[in-house]
Parts: structure tokens; sequence; C-alpha cells
């Protein structure tokens, strides 16, 4: 019972007290080699951006099939709506307010950039008030052999939400995100095939 130590009750005996110094080396000695783990084998920081708050204007032909698009002369934009929603209802909402078709026509929109992984989206924070202008319609290109839709093996990778995956969320991926994913699958955004690779990823 000599042994037996109390923290209020007086100071530990000397066995005590040794015993704590070693159990205390030792574990400041372990820190060392798990601070190095932990800081050497986690997951890169994503580069992807979300200009929250700063909405600008783009330029583009929009497309709504297979998904809105807005494609402008260096980059495609996948369209998606404010929060957890897609655009297609948007996009229609403001044909209907119009009167008009927006397929394969220019127009200028207010949206906030959604960027990562050399991918590319516009959040329509104002939903149908985004729309700024709209231009005569341009001739559209016919599919050529490139562009048109060809059968691909069977493959296998995640799916996800490009929204939260390419920028609004970090992370936007596996079993942590699954549950916000299906939200906004369910809403509207587009699903997206992630196929991991050795060196990359392909969409």
């Amino acid at each position: 019972m000599d042994n037996f130590y109390i923290g209020w009750n007086g100071p530990p005996t000397p066995e005590v007290g040794s015993t704590l110094k070693k159990v205390l080396l030792s574990l400041f000695c372990l820190l060392l080699p798990l601070a190095f783990f932990l800081v050497n084998f986690q997951k890169p920081f994503s580069n992807a951006i979300f200009e929250f708050g700063n909405p600008k204007q783009f330029t583009g032909i929009y497309h709504s099939q297979p998904v809105p698009l807005l494609v402008a002369k260096d980059k495609t934009y996948l369209l998606v709506g404010y929060g957890k929603f897609g655009a297609k209802s948007i996009m229609q909402n403001i044909a209907k307010q119009k009167k008009q078709s927006l397929e394969g026509k220019q127009i200028t929109v207010k949206a906030t950039l959604i960027a990562g992984d050399g991918k590319y989206l516009l959040e329509l924070t104002d939903e149908e008030s985004s729309l700024q202008s709209i231009s005569s319609a341009l001739p559209v290109e016919k599919a050529t052999e490139k562009n048109q839709i060809k059968q691909i093996p069977n493959i296998q990778g995640e799916v996800i939400d490009p929204k939260c995956y390419f920028g609004v969320m970090k992370p936007g991926e596996g079993k942590i995100h699954k549950s916000c994913a299906i939200r906004c699958l369910s809403g509207g955004i587009p699903a997206v095939l992630r196929i991991p690779h050795s060196s990359s990823s392909e969409y």
C-alpha cells in the first residue's frame, strides 16, 4: 500500500515517480516519429478553388445535353446550382422566362467559379438572375469522329459529385464525404465517375 498514489494526497513515492518519468519519456520519444509519419504520409491538400462570394461574368455557348454546359473558347464549364442542386431546372426556368430556347446560343452568366484538377464548374449563385445576356444563335458544329460517343471497356472507379470534389469540399471523396455526395446527386448535380490511376485520375 506504500506505492498507492493519489494525486491530491501528497507527492508520489520514489518508485511511482520513477515509473511516471519512464512512461512520459517513452511517450515523448514516440511523438517525434509519429509526427513525422503523419506529416509525410497523409494525402496532400487539394489545390482546388471555390471563389465563394466573388461571382464573375462568363461567356460561352450553352448546351443542355448531356448536362448543362457553357463552352467557352478555352474551357468548358459544367453548370451547377446554388447549394446541393443542379442547374437544369434553373436553365429551363430562364428559357421559359425569356420565351426562347437557349440551346446553342451564346450567353453570359454571372457565376461563382469552382476549379480543380483541370476541371471547371460555374455555380449559378443567383439562380435565374444569373443570366446577363443572350446573343444570336451561332452555328453548331456537326459531330465528327473525334467527338462522337464511343463505347469503352468496363471500368471501375468512384462515383463522386463534381461540385464538392473539384473545389467546394476538402475532402470531396471517400466514405467521409459519402452522405454529402448522395444529397448533391439527389439534388440534380450530375454524377462523375473518378477513375484512379497511378499517376493521375481520369473523369
